[in-house]
C-alpha cells in the first residue's frame, strides 16, 4: 500500500521519512522503520515487550498518522480499503509479521497462520 501511493514521493524529498517496501539487510524493511514513531508497539531490536492499550489513547483513533492520511497527505487520498488496512495495522500493534511462528517464510511472503496451541 505504502509502495502504491506513498514511496515515490518521500524518495524524491530528502527530509521525508523512507517508505520503501524493499528489503535492505536488516530484519524490517525501510517503511517499518520509518513509521516506527508513528506505530504504537515497535520492537526493532527483535525481543518481546509487553503492549498497553487505554481506550481512545491506543490504534488509529489516537494515532497521527491516520490522522494526517485521513484528512489526505500533500493531495494523497487514500482509497477506503487501504486507509481501512493502515487503521488495522495501527490497531493491531503495528506489528511487522502477521504470527510470532515461522518468520522466515513470512519474510519470503508465504501465508502463516498463528498457531492456536
Amino acid at each position: 500500500m505504502l509502495d502504491r501511493h506513498c514511496a515515490d514521493c518521500h524518495a524524491r524529498h530528502a527530509k521525508a521519512p523512507t517508505l520503501a517496501g524493499a528489503r535492505d539487510g536488516q530484519p524490517w524493511v525501510p517503511s517499518y522503520r520509518s513509521l516506527k514513531p508513528w506505530a504504537f508497539f515497535y520492537d526493532g531490536g527483535g525481543s518481546f515487550t509487553e503492549s498497553k492499550t487505554y481506550p481512545g489513547r491506543f490504534g488509529a483513533l489516537a494515532s497521527k498518522l491516520y490522522a494526517l492520511l485521513r484528512q489526505g497527505h500533500h493531495d494523497v487520498k487514500l482509497p477506503p480499503a487501504d486507509l481501512r488496512r493502515i487503521a488495522l495495522w495501527l490497531d493491531c500493534n503495528s506489528d511487522f509479521y502477521g504470527t510470532y511462528e515461522n518468520l522466515a517464510a513470512q519474510a519470503r511472503g508465504e501465508l502463516v497462520r498463528p498457531v492456536l496451541e
